[in-house]
């Protein structure tokens, strides 16, 4: 009976043995799970300011060449304009002197 008694006490030393041991490796396996979560979480952030970055800089140089294009329709606008101005400086001219000439005798 003796014998017996110290065989469960045996198996149950064992068993807590285990218990200790399945439980520092669960412990070990959250610990594991944790840094591989907080190491994705640091991966992910990074992605996505990549992420945001590139499309800043996208936004930039699209806008950047608008601007261009605008600048460039605009300085055309404003050529065609000065040579409207320059073609009709004679027609003016010629308006101004004859008012003038017209009005000299008063």
């Amino acid at each position: 009976m003796k014998e017996l008694l110290n065989e469960i006490s045996q198996a149950e030393r064992q068993a807590e043995q285990i218990r200790m041991n399945a439980a520092e490796e669960a412990r070990g396996m959250v610990k594991s799970v944790e840094e591989a979560c907080a190491i994705s979480a640091r991966q992910s952030q990074r992605a996505a300011r990549d992420a945001a970055s590139r499309l800043v800089e996208e936004a930039r140089v699209c806008a950047r060449d608008e601007i261009h294009q605008l600048s460039v329709e605009k300085s055309a606008q404003r050529e065609l304009m000065r040579q409207l101005a320059q073609r009709r400086i004679p027609k003016t001219a010629a308006a101004l002197v004859e008012r003038i000439v017209g009005h000299g005798d008063r």
